[in-house]
């Protein structure tokens, strides 16, 4: 899962304003999957179909979609939209698969080391741990002496006493 990155500002900015609840919720769904898709903010006006789901009313998507070109949130390529300034705040596709790659190889990395660990000799301590317990919580554990108001503690009740 990945996230959005939003200018703690943008709610006064002045293209923000001039929109109507309709075409705020568009704009937003359509951050949204792209930045699920990864597609540096250009995705085709098919995929329009699916953002307008996302409204109150459907019918008004293709009002929505004017709207945002109109004030200058998302620009108009023919077959493509693509949003004002969307790399400005969001990582690129390239950017994302270079943190993905080095994520997946610090992790193959601190695998391959939890497996080297774990694959030592049964003799040699693993983790700092070693095997072998101190006298003095063996003779504690296996001390043979009770006290009485442990025996009381734990003892049967006899209903015939």
């Amino acid at each position: 899962m990945s996230w959005l990155r939003l200018d703690d500002g943008y709610m006064s900015h002045e293209k923000i304003l001039q929109l109507r609840d309709g075409e705020f919720r568009l704009w937003h769904a359509a951050l949204a999957e792209c930045n699920k898709q990864a597609n540096d903010g250009i995705f085709p006006k098919a995929t329009l179909r699916v953002l307008y789901g996302h409204l109150e009313r459907p019918k008004t998507g293709l009002a929505c979609t004017l709207a945002l070109v109109k004030v200058g949130l998302w620009y108009d390529l023919g077959s493509h939209i693509r949003i004002h300034d969307y790399l400005e705040y969001q990582i690129s596709s390239d950017q994302r698969k270079r943190l993905n790659k080095a994520a997946a190889d610090r992790m193959q990395r601190h695998r391959e080391k939890k497996i080297s660990r774990l694959s030592k000799t049964a003799d040699a301590p693993r983790y700092g741990v070693t095997d072998t317990v101190t006298d003095g919580v063996t003779n504690a554990v296996t001390s043979p002496v009770v006290t009485p108001e442990v025996r009381t503690v734990f003892a049967h009740p006899n209903p015939t006493q």
